[in-house]
């Protein structure tokens, strides 16, 4: 059995794993974070939180909505709320668009992250539940409880199940960033994100959707995403099941054709998708990727004391999934669970969390992907 007070480690510092290391300090409970990236200072683009999600935040954040809503939404330095309409309309009229760079550093409360920590491994002992962490740049720490928070590439899962592999679904997707500093642009724009801050628009099978990641006070950042099924004849250069993570910045040319052949396009869509303008953009090839772990994995790593959540356990696609709501919620009632019980309520929480649960969501974000495509029900 592990020490009253176990040696927690939390692979991850992004939103499930900054939320349940808040949740276990407010508790008296010490965990320390380990994530490969060189700080905190790393995310600047638009998430949608429901209602469900980021109101039980609230009272681990000590703060009401309201003031959550100026801390936090894309457009609250334009006394904006984070309205999403398209949300409204399948009634959940309380959600959010938050900044995910904002809510993160509201999230972080003085944490103890160790940066620039890349898991390489995690070594099992033969007897009793410790575990051994190998990071890339040799340095190795020994934990009782271990909890995976690293995303749909999630490292813990590799070292732990390799076996267990994601998904592509058929779709092509490219998304970009553009930052906005022409004062009069930024006012035209603005007038068309009155009412929400996502607009999409369908071309037959072709999804346009652009959000509003912020505002400042000589800026607007916005994204933009181009996606379309996957051609189902022949090769189709817009969908690179197979490419490597270097080549996801790699833009066929093929993609500035289908941008010229949409005819038509109604301001803002004309402005953020003019073929030209996109060039000079920041581009990324999303693969839209999904897992969800076999309950006999899910039971075995529990009874060691090693949990994993959110995408790195049941990941969703980009469009239509709602990873980061997940992560949040796994990562609560983990939290609780661990409150409550300890070691056991680690055990406890992957016993009653999964498959099933995950395993609706996950089939329900595909259908969604597929219902924002006009794709027929059941075709992917």
């Amino acid at each position: 059995m592990p020490p009253n007070n176990p040696r927690i480690a939390i692979v991850g510092a992004g939103l499930g794993g900054l939320t349940l290391s808040l949740f276990l300090k407010q508790r008296g409970i010490t965990a320390v974070l380990y994530d490969r990236a060189k700080s905190a200072q790393r995310y600047n683009y638009g998430i949608t939180l429901y209602a469900s999600t980021y109101r039980p935040l609230l009272k681990l954040l000590s703060i009401d909505e309201s003031a959550f809503r100026k801390q936090v939404a894309v457009d609250s330095q334009k006394d904006g709320a984070g309205r999403v309409a398209d949300l409204e309309d399948r009634g959940l009229s309380d959600a959010i668009r938050c900044n995910r760079g904002r809510l993160e550093a509201l999230l972080h409360d003085n944490l103890d992250v160790k940066w620039e920590k890349t898991l390489q491994s995690v070594q099992r002992a033969s007897g009793g539940n410790e575990k051994t962490l190998k990071f890339e740049d040799g340095s190795t720490t020994i934990v009782d409880l271990l909890f995976g928070c690293d995303g749909p590439h999630s490292a813990t899962r590799q070292s732990l199940l390799s076996s267990a592999k994601l998904q592509i679904l058929p779709y092509a997707v490219y998304n970009g960033k553009r930052r906005i500093v022409e004062a009069d642009v930024i006012e035209r724009l603005l007038q068309h994100f009155q009412d929400s801050t996502l607009i999409q628009e369908l071309h037959g099978n072709v999804r346009l959707e652009i959000g509003i990641n912020d505002i400042t006070a000589s800026h607007l950042d916005l994204s933009y995403t181009f996606s379309r099924p996957a051609k189902q004849e022949g090769a189709d250069p817009l969908h690179r099941p197979d490419r490597s993570l270097d080549a996801s910045r790699t833009t066929p040319a093929e993609l500035f054709d289908e941008l010229k052949s949409l005819r038509n396009l109604e301001f803002p869509f004309n402005e953020l998708f003019d073929p030209e303008k996109v060039r000079d953009d920041r581009l990324l090839h999303w693969l839209m990727r999904c897992i969800v772990l076999e309950k006999r994995d899910i039971d075995e790593l529990g009874s060691q004391g090693i949990a994993l959540i959110g995408d790195a356990a049941h990941a969703t696609p980009i469009l239509g999934g709602n990873g980061a709501n997940m992560a949040i919620s796994d990562a609560l009632a983990l939290g609780e669970a661990i409150g409550s019980d300890g070691f056991e309520g680690a055990v406890k929480f992957s016993k009653q969390q999964a498959p099933g649960q995950w395993t609706d969501h996950v089939q329900d974000s595909r259908k969604r992907i597929g219902a924002m495509h006009g794709v027929e029900k059941g075709r992917f």
